[in-house]
């Protein structure tokens, strides 16, 4: 597969590229993410390989992510058209940071973040709707810390939904974790005298 490997690296690439703005030294190193990603993919056989595949801007989005925690810090802007109707009313830092596939997925109207909705989270590096987020990361071999800085999350920020939280703190109510549970005492017998 090596040469038709290189042509889809190619492919994804130019997709990436016709929907944002990169700097041309960070070029080279994108495709190499891309290239890796998709070696990685084949090789692994993941059952996300052929959704991937249907989206080359997925590829390019874990490719440029786990560029992103390589280098550490914030994501970069990407020079968004913020008048666009998907980025209305997001925080334009975020709106200039995300693609506009992901930007569709958040609500601006959320209280705790665009992202975090009651049954599950939009992942901001690849619009992935996921129940724990912390999971997830691993696919970008970024901790929910990195994750957290990258996109100037709260440091309360929760990796999971609440419906998630309410539901797995009902079924532990249920099972008796929480509960102290005292041993009956025995009535201490007093010796006959």
């Amino acid at each position: 597969m090596g040469r038709k490997l290189i042509e889809l690296s190619v492919e994804v690439l130019a997709a990436h590229l016709a929907n944002s703005a990169e700097e041309a030294g960070d070029i080279p190193n994108l495709l190499r993410n891309i290239h890796a990603t998709l070696r990685e993919l084949d090789e692994e056989g993941f059952e996300e390989a052929t959704e991937l595949q249907k989206n080359p801007e997925d590829i390019a989005l874990v490719a440029e992510a786990q560029q992103g925690s390589e280098r550490g810090g914030p994501a970069r802007a990407r020079g968004n058209d913020l008048t666009l109707p998907e980025f209305a009313n997001l925080d334009p830092w975020l709106a200039d940071r995300i693609t506009s596939r992901v930007a569709k997925k958040l609500d601006p109207r959320n209280e705790i973040h665009p992202s975090v909705f009651e049954d599950r989270i939009v992942c901001l590096e690849d619009g992935s709707e996921v129940k724990l987020l912390r999971a997830h990361l691993k696919r970008f071999d970024m901790t929910l810390e990195e994750y957290i800085a990258r996109w100037d999350l709260p440091d309360n920020f929760e990796a999971t939904p609440p419906a998630y939280l309410a539901r797995k703190r009902e079924l532990a109510k249920k099972s008796g974790l929480g509960r102290n549970i005292r041993a009956k005492k025995r009535p201490t017998r007093k010796p006959a005298t």
